[in-house]
Parts: structure tokens; C-alpha cells; sequence
């Protein structure tokens, strides 16, 4: 399997304290004052990255895939916590809390009314691709990727890792640049993090091949600008 895509945009965003020289040079100031106000305070940290990610794509008409192993698995743990000490549960955060939040979010704030997926993925960059594959096929011009890792941060279990969120936008492909995505043997190495290691590996001024591999699969990117 082969599958190639014409990159139309790409940005990133890491939040939490990335150790790595390259994750750190996406670490920023979210900006969501595009934003009302009402509607700005309820947006989680993951839901402002992705706001602050697809503020500069206009019209934000087209098809989204959110995919994520965990989604915002803290929200989730602090639910969980009020529930067991049979404390109040925000209705607010409880409606957020499921996977396809943020999509609904973004679509809703920017009248998108084309349709939304989101899966839960330990290879989210590479299983997102697939869909949006499927979704060119069938007649779109463009497909939005949100694909995002939060790392668990907890009083009781803290990774102290970074978290961070990938936006690309793609579309048919043409003759610049091309990112192909080829399903390849699998390799006995297992990537940590398959989300982290496309945004290391990933510029896109520079031509670059590289390999990730899950339990299940492995790939071979590659990217021509």
C-alpha cells in the first residue's frame, strides 16, 4: 500500500516542556483571541492548540479526521476522580470529554458542515492519512488532520513528558510537495511515540524519508518539497 498526498499545510504545537531540540521549537503562546469570549472558556488546552493551530486556514471547509490513542486523557482521570469522592461533575467537562470533541468544536465555531472522524489510534498520523485517503477519493478537494498526544499528568502519576498537537492539511497529489506514506514489513523495533517521532522527523522545506513502526504495523514516510 501506497498512498501520496499533496501537503498544503502543516503546523505544529508542544506544550508541557519538550526535551527534545526539535519539539521545543513548536513551543508557543496559543492564540485563540479569534475566539468569542463565551466560547473561549471552554476550551481545554487541547482544544485552544487546536484553535490556535487552524486559525490561519480560511475557509476551514472540508472534511476532519481527530485522532489520538487517548484523546484528553487527563480530563477523563478528573471526571473519574469527582465521581469516586461523589463530588459534582461539570456537565460542561463531561459533554467535552468525548473523542470527538474538539472536532465538533472547531467545525461548529467555523460552520464546517462536512462530516468528522475520530478515531483512537496508537499510529494516529499514519491510520489519519488512510482516512483522509479514503475521504480524496471520494470527491473532496481537502482533509484536515488533527492528530494529538497528551502525555498524563496527575498527582498520583506524572509522565513529565510533553504533549503536543500536528495539523496537516492535504489534498490529491501533484508534482511539490508530496508526502507518501508506504506500508512496509514489520520492523522488531517498536516506536515510542509514533505521533513524535513525525513531528521530529518532519520539515517541510527538506526532503527526508524515514520508518515508524507500532505492535501491529510499520511505514515508510517520505516527503519531496
Amino acid at each position: 500500500m501506497r498512498l501520496n498526498f499533496k501537503l498544503d499545510f502543516f503546523d505544529a504545537v508542544v506544550f508541557n516542556g519538550a526535551q527534545d531540540a526539535k519539539l521545543a521549537a513548536y513551543e508557543r503562546e496559543l492564540d485563540v483571541s479569534h475566539v468569542p469570549p463565551l466560547e473561549r472558556r471552554r476550551l481545554s488546552r487541547a482544544a485552544k492548540c487546536a484553535f490556535d493551530l487552524t486559525k490561519n486556514i480560511a475557509p476551514l471547509d472540508m472534511p476532519i479526521v481527530f485522532s489520538s490513542y487517548e484523546g484528553e486523557i487527563n480530563r477523563c482521570f478528573e471526571l473519574e476522580t469527582a465521581l469516586a469522592k461523589a463530588e459534582p461533575v461539570s456537565p460542561t467537562s463531561f459533554s467535552l470529554s468525548v473523542h470527538n470533541a474538539i472536532s465538533s468544536l472547531l467545525s461548529i465555531e467555523a460552520k464546517n458542515h462536512n462530516e468528522i472522524l475520530a478515531i483512537s489510534s496508537f499510529s494516529p498520523v499514519e491510520d489519519a492519512l488512510q482516512a483522509a485517503f479514503l475521504r480524496l477519493n471520494d470527491g473532496y478537494e481537502k482533509v484536515l488532520i488533527l492528530a494529538y498526544h497528551e502525555s498524563i499528568s496527575q498527582s498520583y502519576f506524572d509522565e513529565q513528558k510533553p504533549s503536543f498537537m500536528l495539523a496537516l492539511v492535504v489534498s490529491k497529489a501533484k508534482d511539490k510537495r508530496v508526502l507518501t506514506l508506504k506500508r512496509v514489513e514489520k520492523e522488531e523495533e517498536i516506536s515510542e511515540n509514533l505521533l513524535q517521532s513525525f513531528i521530529i522527523n518532519f520539515d517541510p522545506n527538506m526532503a527526508k524519508t524515514w520508518q515508524s513502526s507500532s505492535h501491529f504495523s510499520s511505514w515508510n514516510f517520505s516527503y519531496e518539497p
